[in-house]
C-alpha cells in the first residue's frame, strides 16, 4: 500500500470518528447546560409558588384587613368617643360599641392568624429564601413572635416596653416580598 492511500484511509476512518466525538461532547454540553436551566427554573417555581407567592398572598390579605381597622377605629371615634350622649342612649350605644370592638379584634385576630401562617411557610421553606432577605424575614419572625409573647404582659410593662415597640406590620416588609415575587417571576419567564 502506497503511502498516500494509508493516509486516506485513516482520514477515512479518523474524520468521522473525531466528529463522532465532536458531536457527542457539543451533545453532552448541550444537555448539562438545559439541565441546569431546568433546575435553575424548578428552584425559581419553587421559590414563587411555596414561598414568596404565598407570602405575597398573606401580607396583601394582611393590607387589607388592618386598613379595615383603621376605617372601623376611625368611625368608632367618631361615632362614639367624640359624641356626647344621654345616659339613655350611652346604655344603646355600649352594646354597639362593644360589637364594633369585637369586630375589629375579629380582623386582628385573622391578621394574626395570617402572620402565623407566614411563620410556618419561611420556617417550612427556609431553603428556598433568597439570601438578601434573610434579616427582612427574620425580624418578621421575631416581631411576630414578640407580638404574640407580649401581648399577655399588663399594661405598666408594656409602656415600658414602648422604647423598643413591636412592629404588627411593616408595609417595606410586604413591599420587598412583593418586589421579590415580580423580580423571580420575571426570571422565571425569561427562561
Amino acid at each position: 500500500m502506497k503511502p498516500d492511500n494509508i493516509y486516506l484511509a485513516v482520514a477515512a476512518v479518523s474524520i468521522p470518528l473525531v466528529t463522532a466525538v465532536l458531536v457527542a461532547t457539543l451533545n453532552h454540553f448541550q444537555n448539562r447546560r438545559a439541565s441546569q436551566r431546568e433546575r435553575h427554573a424548578d428552584r425559581l417555581a419553587d421559590q414563587i409558588d411555596t414561598l414568596y407567592g404565598p407570602l405575597h398572598f398573606y401580607l396583601c390579605e394582611n393590607t387589607d384587613l388592618l386598613r379595615r381597622t383603621g376605617i372601623l377605629n376611625d368611625l368608632y371615634t367618631t361615632v362614639y368617643v367624640n359624641t356626647k350622649w344621654s345616659e339613655r342612649g350611652m346604655e344603646t350605644i355600649h352594646k354597639e360599641a362593644d360589637q364594633t370592638i369585637a369586630v375589629n379584634n375579629s380582623y386582628f385576630a385573622k391578621v394574626t392568624e395570617n402572620n402565623t401562617a407566614m411563620i410556618r411557610i419561611i420556617t417550612d421553606h427556609f431553603s428556598l429564601i433568597v439570601h438578601d432577605d434573610l434579616d427582612a424575614l427574620r425580624e418578621f419572625v421575631t416581631d411576630v413572635n414578640r407580638y404574640n409573647i407580649e401581648q399577655g404582659l399588663p399594661s405598666r410593662l408594656k409602656l415600658k416596653l414602648m422604647d423598643d415597640p413591636i412592629a404588627f406590620f411593616r408595609p417595606p416588609f410586604a413591599d420587598r416580598i412583593a418586589a421579590r415575587v415580580k423580580e423571580l417571576s420575571d426570571k422565571w419567564s425569561r427562561l
